[in-house]
């Protein structure tokens, strides 16, 4: 074999080798996953002083400043705190007068203005983040039927869940205008028989007091990720765009002996004398390119009650389950934070209160 003959053979050998050692190195990048878990307390907010008591903490947002916004909807209040946990201020009180909750559930917080979902007055009171200027605005909500989330898409465009039994066909969520205007509902059982088979579940489950939903809206509040807070198995979580229409589904799969809890379709609710295992979705956010759900697996019977074991499970948004975590308590979770702060509530309290984590992402 002549010299260029034997060069040429060599430098396309070399480039082979090359390709395949690249191609070992980008896989491996791609292979390799975040880790992410629940990190340690960082505050917590709630005591017995006048300014830190709360009487039933039904919601809570941190701001883009890292203050904190605190509903009570005992207390009829919305009290405010920096990220030292300091009071600053105090708005609200019971009654139907233009300053006042009936009932305030739902907070939401929008560049700077602060949303407040007031179910018995009917109406979202609006005041500026600041709370100089007492003086609420207000979105008429065109129907009572109001559940316990409330979400900003922009300063003239909301969307709530819908609380009732008789949703079937106009469905479970509604978008609407800053003149109160209804805009569409969606979500309806028509959807779910495209995507889920368990119809005899889903049907329960949209007739019962207890369908509650779990909502979040994606970073760039393009997307609405959903799912019921009482679960069949497997965990379904839907993924909608802004008109209602579902994008996509995915699955947690659970142990078999998890299953929905069919007695919740007797009111008032009373566990079975044989023990009962569901799970109850407490937590449902999106974060950068996460979908974090925290799970509560409930044995429950009429003798010793519930008793609980929470875990967060860690998915992409392809629907793959990169992790599933054991903790210790039983939060309800309110909110993550764009810089990664989860804020929720134990629910095992005696005195109400809230706490932060910091949500830890680990490269690894």
């Amino acid at each position: 074999m002549n010299k260029p003959r034997m060069r040429k053979s060599l430098f396309g050998l070399f480039w082979i080798i090359l390709s395949f050692f690249n191609y070992g190195y980008l896989h491996s990048i791609q292979e390799k996953k975040d880790e992410v878990s629940l990190g340690e307390r960082v505050l917590s907010i709630g005591d017995t002083r006048d300014e830190y008591e709360f009487f039933s903490i039904d919601d809570a947002k941190m701001s883009s400043k890292n203050e904190i916004f605190i509903s009570d909807k005992v207390g009829c209040f919305v009290a405010k705190y920096d990220f030292k946990g300091n009071f600053l201020a105090k708005i609200g009180r019971k009654g139907a007068g233009g300053s006042d909750f009936g009932r305030p559930l739902a907070i939401e917080i929008f560049q700077d203005e602060l949303y407040v979902l007031d179910s018995v007055n009917g109406r979202i009171a609006i005041i500026n983040t600041d709370f100089r200027n007492r003086q609420f605005s207000h979105v008429k909500l065109q129907s009572n039927q109001i559940g316990n989330n409330l979400f900003t898409i922009n300063k003239n465009l909301f969307l709530h869940d819908i609380f009732s039994m008789k949703d079937n066909v106009n469905g479970k969520i509604r978008t609407f205008d800053r003149k109160g205007k209804t805009l569409s509902t969606f979500f309806t059982l028509d959807q779910y028989e495209k995507t889920e088979s368990k119809k005899d579940e889903l049907q329960r489950a949209l007739s019962f007091i207890s369908s509650k939903l779990r909502i979040s809206l994606s970073h760039d509040r393009r997307e609405i990720i959903t799912t019921y807070r009482y679960s069949a198995n497997p965990i379904r979580l839907y993924i909608l765009d802004l008109n209602g229409s579902i994008k996509k589904s995915l699955t947690i799969k659970v142990n078999d002996k998890y299953t929905f809890p069919a007695f919740l379709s007797n009111y008032p609710i009373k566990y079975p004398k044989t023990p009962v295992h569901f799970c109850k979705v407490e937590g449902l956010f999106s974060y950068q390119s996460y979908i974090i759900v925290f799970v509560d697996f409930v044995e429950a019977d009429s003798t010793l009650g519930e008793r609980i074991n929470q875990k967060m499970f860690v998915l992409d948004k392809k629907g793959n389950v990169l992790s599933e975590k054991s903790l210790s308590g039983t939060m309800y979770f309110f909110d993550l934070s764009s810089d990664g702060y989860l804020i929720g509530t134990d629910i095992s309290r005696e005195n109400p209160a809230i706490d932060i984590y910091k949500l830890n992402i680990i490269s690894k």
